[in-house]
């Protein structure tokens, strides 16, 4: 093979490797762009959709007010305490983003980022969160595995049971009193936890709040919010009003 035509297969295929390179780093672009424009789209539509619903409900929004970080942490401490650190401080919330205060079926709720400073670290903790009328022992409801909830059973570590079967295998109890588990745990809100599909993880009372397991995405768009905001009403509903005089 001559010398002129080694060089010409190796111009050649190193033209067709750039190219390649040049082709692959242009789709790339095209593609990281159509995100980036996607994402930027979807933040306008979410702002859109929020200031008209901030206008109809009369909600407001405030981009950082950590003053309303004293809401997390005028909750009474109601945690599960690592045994082999018994003395680590809970979780304190530092600062609040991006603010949603108003009422939704005449209750009051707060939507918001808490900064929540732990063990050294800060992390974001999403929060909606409806106001109850008076403060209360903590109390989480929350899904198992069934699995899960037979073993405990077996090695003698079982909850509160509240005699129907299907609420029993399924869900955890943890509270500070029990009598007042039992009250807000009535049969109308027992057949909602199961058979309601958006209530498949339970909910939370910390002290004064309540609050419902279930992922809400940004909770500045109100096609997220309201839908979680209608879930903690149906759930407080169903609460029995002598439970908070």
């Amino acid at each position: 093979m001559s010398t002129g035509l080694i060089v010409a297969i190796a111009v050649g295929g190193g033209v067709l490797f750039l190219g390649g390179v040049a082709w692959l780093i242009s789709k790339l672009t095209r593609s990281f762009a159509a995100e980036s424009g996607a994402a930027t789209a979807e933040a306008g539509d979410v702002r859109q959709r929020l200031a008209e619903e901030l206008q109809r409900r009369g909600w407001r929004f405030e981009e950082r007010n950590d003053s309303y970080a004293e809401i997390h942490n005028a909750q009474p401490e109601f945690q599960l305490r690592n045994v082999l650190d018994p003395f680590t401080l809970p979780p304190k919330a530092v600062g609040a983003r991006n603010v949603i205060t108003g009422t939704h079926r005449s209750r009051p709720f707060i939507a918001t980022e808490f900064d929540v400073r732990h063990q050294g670290q800060h992390v974001p903790v999403t929060a909606v969160w409806l106001s109850l009328p008076a403060m209360r022992p903590g109390l989480t409801v929350r899904r198992v595995l069934r699995a899960q909830s037979k073993i405990r059973s077996q090695i003698g570590q079982r909850d509160i049971q509240l005699g129907f079967p299907e609420f029993d295998e399924n869900f955890e109890i943890t509270t500070e009193d029990e009598a007042f588990a039992r009250a807000v745990l009535v049969p109308d809100l027992v057949r909602f936890l199961v058979t309601d599909p958006r209530v498949s993880r339970g909910f939370a009372i910390y002290g004064d709040q309540l609050n419902a397991h279930d992922i809400v995405g940004d909770h500045r768009d109100p096609q997220k919010l309201v839908p979680a905001l209608d879930l903690r009403c149906d759930i407080l509903d169903r609460i029995p009003t002598f439970v908070w005089s």
